[in-house]
C-alpha cells in the first residue's frame, strides 16, 4: 500500500495540472500572448510548441510524450479539448478554430491542419498509422470522427464534412481532392483498401463507401442519400463453412467523372461506371456500365444514352 502511495505521489508530481502562476514543465514552449486558464494538463517529455496568441480555455489537456505538438498562431483551443501525439506529433496552422470537446491524437502518425479550418464540438481526430493532412478551410461538423487507424487520411482544401460524418483510413488509406462535400452521418471505411474521391464530389446523408479491394470516384460525382458502394463480396461456394468464413472478392470499383447515383443504390464489387452516367435511386449495380448511359433496376440495366438526341 506504501509503495502505491509513492507511485501515485511520483504520477501526480510528474503530470499534476499547470496553474498560470507555475513554471512549465521541461521542453515546452509557449509563445506570446497565449492565454491559459486553469486545469490545462502538459506532459512535457517532448516539446510542446504553441504558437503566438493562442487561447487555451479550462480542461485542455496537451499531450507531447514522444511526439511534439505544434500549434499554429491565433488558434482558439475550445473546452475540455484534449490534444495528445506520441510519435511524429500534431500540427495545426495558423487560424484554426477547435471547439469544445474535440479531441486530437497522433499516436505513431501524425496531424497536420491547414489554415482557417474549423472543427465543430465533440470532434475526434485520432493520426495513427501514416496521420491525418486536412487542407486549409475545411470544415468537420459536431460529432464527426476522422481515425487514420494505421492507414492515411488526406483531405484537399474547402472540403467539408457536416456533423455525425466518419472517416477511417485502415489499410492504403483514404484520398478526399478538394471542394468535396460529405452530408450528416456519411460514413467512409477503407477497409483494408483504399479510398480515392475527386474534386467537387459529393455524398448526401447516410450513405456508405467502402474500399475494401479499392474504390476509385471521379470528380464532380454526385452520390444521394442512403446509397452503398462495398468493393468487396462474400463467397458461398462451400456448403461445409459458414459464409462468413469463406475468403470473399474484393475487385474494387471504379466511378468516372460527372456521374450521378440516385438515392438507395447498392454499387457491388468488381463495377465500373463510365463517365456521365446517371443510376436511377434504388437500383442495384451487379456489372459495369457503359460511359453516359442512363441506367436504373434490380438489376440495374441501361435503358439509354445520353448521348441520343
Amino acid at each position: 500500500m506504501n509503495l502505491l502511495k509513492a507511485v501515485y505521489r511520483l504520477l501526480k508530481s510528474k503530470f499534476e495540472a499547470w496553474d498560470l502562476d507555475r513554471t512549465l514543465p521541461p521542453n515546452v514552449q509557449m509563445g506570446t500572448d497565449v492565454q491559459i486558464e486553469r486545469d490545462v494538463t502538459i506532459y512535457g517529455d517532448y516539446p510542446v510548441s504553441i504558437g503566438n496568441n493562442c487561447v487555451l480555455k479550462s480542461g485542455v489537456h496537451l499531450n507531447a510524450i514522444d511526439g511534439p505538438v505544434s500549434i499554429g498562431e491565433g488558434c482558439v483551443i475550445g473546452h475540455h479539448t484534449q490534444v495528445r501525439s506520441s510519435g511524429f506529433g500534431i500540427t495545426i496552422g495558423a487560424g484554426t478554430v477547435i471547439g469544445a470537446d474535440a479531441d486530437l491524437f497522433a499516436s505513431t502518425g501524425g496531424l497536420t491542419i491547414g489554415p482557417q479550418c474549423t472543427f465543430g464540438a465533440h470532434v475526434i481526430l485520432r493520426g495513427e498509422g501514416q496521420g491525418i493532412e486536412i487542407s486549409s478551410n475545411c470544415r468537420v461538423g459536431m460529432y464527426s470522427t476522422l481515425d487514420s487507424m494505421n492507414g492515411r487520411i488526406f483531405i484537399g482544401e474547402t472540403t467539408v464534412f457536416y456533423n455525425n460524418c466518419m472517416v477511417i483510413g485502415s489499410g492504403r488509406g483514404v484520398h478526399i481532392e478538394s471542394n468535396c462535400e460529405f452530408h450528416q452521418g456519411v460514413y467512409i471505411d477503407a477497409q483494408g483498401g483504399e479510398i480515392s474521391i475527386g474534386k467537387f464530389s459529393g455524398v448526401s446523408p447516410y450513405s456508405i463507401l467502402y474500399g475494401h479491394g479499392g474504390l476509385k470516384i471521379g470528380n464532380y460525382v454526385a452520390i444521394a442519400g442512403q446509397s452503398m458502394l462495398v468493393p468487396g463480396n462474400h463467397r458461398f461456394d462451400r456448403l461445409d463453412i459458414p459464409i462468413r468464413k469463406q475468403v470473399g472478392t474484393a475487385i474494387g470499383i471504379t466511378l468516372g467523372d460527372d456521374i450521378w447515383i440516385g438515392a438507395q443504390c447498392a454499387i457491388l464489387d468488381g463495377v465500373t461506371i463510365g463517365d456521365g452516367c446517371v443510376i436511377g435511386a434504388g437500383s442495384v449495380v451487379t456489372d459495369s456500365i457503359p460511359e453516359y448511359s442512363v441506367a436504373v433496376g434490380v438489376p440495374c440495366r441501361v435503358k439509354r444514352s445520353r448521348k441520343e438526341s
